[in-house]
């Protein structure tokens, strides 16, 4: 699975399809491309399916959202004109989903249905039932993977230096990496960790 973050669909909005290309991505790799949007303080979930070329808008609330679609497919469309993946090409699915009783609860449905995908399981399997459960599930992982007791960064040879450090991000994984780890001189911009290096070269 692969996950953008949120504020792309929001950058989409505005017209803006090129700043998070993820230029250095092989989307085919990928059984399900994820993209979460907040509109109106209102949390929905875009899957699409690479090897299928269809997309599907989870919506706890069932609006229409044909517009995201719209976005996703403009984006995929001005990307494919610089990567020539082929990726230019979706059809949306319209797919039986679960409601939301409440009124603060679209945002955990959302989380619920990317890990039904993301394991396998049926897109309706989790309801609002689960909802209390799953909150305490999400806050477990989250106070369970939160707590750091480490200055070692992401790369495979992190040297564990000490003092004032200067962090990168990698443009492709978003994975942390001291400087001093990767060695000095390198362009910074458009920086790609050597995991991904590995992965996608």
């Amino acid at each position: 699975m692969f996950s953008f973050p949120s504020y792309a669909a929001t950058q989409w909005k505005t017209g803006n399809f090129t700043t998070y290309r993820f230029s250095k991505v092989d989307f085919t790799m990928y059984d399900l491309i994820m993209v979460p949007r907040c509109n109106n303080s209102h949390w929905v979930l875009l899957v699409a399916q690479p090897k299928t070329k269809t997309v599907n808008v989870y919506d706890s609330l069932g609006g229409d959202n044909k517009v995201f679609y719209e976005l996703f497919r403009k984006f995929m469309s001005v990307r494919s004109n610089v990567m020539s993946d082929g990726m230019d090409q979706w059809h949306f699915l319209s797919t039986a989903q679960n409601r939301q009783t409440d009124g603060t609860s679209c945002g955990i449905f959302t989380l619920m249905k990317a890990e039904c995908l993301v394991k396998n399981l049926p897109s309706l399997t989790l309801g609002q039932s689960h909802v209390a459960f799953f909150r305490n599930y999400v806050r477990g992982r989250l106070l369970a993977s939160g707590d750091r007791h480490t200055y070692l960064c992401n790369t495979l040879q992190c040297i564990d230096p000490r003092g004032q450090l200067k962090w990168l991000n990698c443009d492709v994984c978003w994975r942390w990496v001291h400087e001093k780890c990767i060695g000095t001189g390198l362009d910074t911009e458009g920086f790609r960790c050597d995991i991904c290096n590995v992965q996608y070269s």
